[in-house]
């Protein structure tokens, strides 16, 4: 019987792209095992993410925000006050209800700047925003003390009116001008600060609540 003969064929490995006939080390990772592992290596995050850094001013913002929006409360309820005042100088019900507007009206001025100091010291800047919306609200604030204290005057001269006889003269027209530049500068704050509230979910207001 013819004995078989088993013929055995080396083959050789070769690097994918390595001149012919150079073998792989015995125990070395081929080229394509070595680019699989470093690219598995690149897509593995090394350490903790870190929080995203756009979300970062927003929470900054969310303290100062809050504080500017209790300020608006604030000066909301001195609106009211003021309109009150002014009404009652315009009906003059009587002397006494003249007096008691005209001191109402300069308690409110006094307020008023008040407001700003207070606003002086929140850190707007720390707001997306805030910086340009807190200027337009310090113009709007002092333009109101400015027509609360013509408003002011105007009842001090109103003093021994008769009920639907009131004078009107150049500290009223003042104080409508002012009251009017404050109007303006409250609808420029309402305008940037809208989406300010929103963001940090703050009331929407308009002028006649500020």
């Amino acid at each position: 019987m013819t004995s078989a003969v088993v013929a055995l064929v080396v083959v050789k490995a070769f690097f994918p792209g390595s001149p012919a006939g150079q073998e792989s080390s015995p125990g070395r990772p081929s080229a394509s095992s070595a680019a699989q592992s470093a690219m598995q290596s690149a897509a593995q995050p090394e350490g903790p993410q870190s929080s995203s850094p756009s979300s970062e001013p927003y929470a900054t913002g969310r303290a100062p925000a809050a504080a500017l929006d209790a300020l608006l409360t604030k000066s909301a309820a001195d609106r009211e006050k003021v309109t009150d005042a002014v009404n009652a100088v315009e009906s003059c019900a009587s002397g006494a209800a003249v007096a008691a507007a005209r001191s109402d009206l300069n308690a409110a001025a006094v307020r008023r700047d008040g407001l700003v100091e207070d606003l002086s010291r929140i850190a707007v800047e720390e707001i997306g925003g805030g910086r340009a919306a807190a200027e337009e609200l310090r113009t709007a604030w002092r333009r109101s003390a400015e027509a609360d204290r013509a408003f002011a005057r105007w009842a001090h001269d109103a003093a021994g009116c008769s009920p639907g006889r009131v004078p009107h003269g150049s500290d009223y027209d003042r104080g409508v001008a002012s009251s009017g530049l404050a109007t303006q500068a409250k609808q420029e704050f309402l305008r940037r600060w809208a989406p300010i509230a929103v963001r940090y979910g703050l009331p929407v207001r308009d002028h006649i609540r500020i």
